[in-house]
């Protein structure tokens, strides 16, 4: 997989089904990617907004760092709190023997 959030979601699980061992990949939904994208490009974009801000007027600004941690809040939660199954799909794969 050479999407990086993706990945981070997917879990994989071994099941023993008789004599055969199956892989499960539980893989996130598209909604869940996308949003958690979108986070962490948010929390680029008011980084360097803040970086701007600082070299430009000279100050901190507290209001940028406030979006920028609740931003870093969502993602983490999202992180955590994934484990939800109406945010999974079933995919089965046979391992290799």
């Amino acid at each position: 997989m050479k999407d990086f959030v993706k990945l981070c979601f997917t879990r994989r699980l071994r099941v023993k089904s008789g004599s055969k061992t199956h892989l499960i990949t539980l893989v996130p939904n598209g909604v869940l990617v996308l949003g958690v994208k979108f986070a962490i490009f948010c929390i680029a974009l008011l980084f360097s907004l803040e970086i701007f801000h600082i070299f430009y007027f000279g100050i901190w600004n507290s209001e940028i760092f406030t979006g920028i941690m609740g931003l870093a809040g969502l993602v983490i939660g999202a992180f955590f709190g994934q484990a939800g199954i109406e945010n999974l799909k079933w995919k089965k794969v046979e391992t290799p023997q």
